[in-house]
């Protein structure tokens, strides 16, 4: 934690990965990461739910599976611009945040990524190949009853477009196409 701030933590300069479960379930509000991050492990600070912001280096090329599920205070996520692939779970159960933009060098979404989040509006470009089970959906009561994010903003014709047109026919979400 910060000597500055203990609330704050700071991933000293030098390090490359968070290991799985590193900093699971602490109680930061933020964290500082250093450019030399490329990896983020398995449930690296899932559970931390007084952590009220993500903003990824552009050196992060792999964020694992349920690596910030559960960050419930999470308002603010900035993605990496070299990330392929955001792994099943990844930011799942991040209450807070309404808005995600994904960046255009993703192009697999795993299952259940962004579930049970409080998005409003998603941003899905036209690189992504591939979106899971439930990556966006939200569970509401009854168990059986789920929603689908208000606002989807993707390019007319793109797997996106293809998806959301199929496995959503009748869903109440509006298509914005960019």
């Amino acid at each position: 934690m910060s000597s500055e701030d203990p609330n704050h933590l700071v991933i000293p300069e030098g390090v490359k990965e968070i290991g799985n479960g590193a900093y699971q379930g602490l109680t930061m509000t933020g964290i500082t990461f250093p450019n030399t991050v490329t990896k983020i492990g398995r449930n690296a600070f899932s559970n931390c739910r007084n952590l009220e912001e993500i903003i990824l280096p552009d050196s992060v090329v792999s964020i694992g599976p349920l690596a910030f599920d559960g960050c419930q205070s999470v308002r603010k996520l900035v993605l990496p611009g070299k990330i392929k692939r955001i792994e099943a779970a990844s930011f799942s159960r991040c209450c807070s945040l309404t808005y995600v933009a994904i960046p255009g060098s993703v192009t697999s979404i795993d299952d259940y990524a962004f579930a049970d989040c409080g998005l409003k509006t998603v941003v899905i470009p036209a690189s992504v190949t591939y979106i899971g089970f439930r990556a966006f959906e939200k569970e509401t009561y009854p168990m059986s009853n789920y929603q689908l994010v208000t606002d989807v903003k993707i390019v007319k014709g793109s797997y996106a477009d293809t998806y959301f047109s199929e496995n959503y026919p009748n869903s109440r979400h509006h298509i914005i196409y960019f």
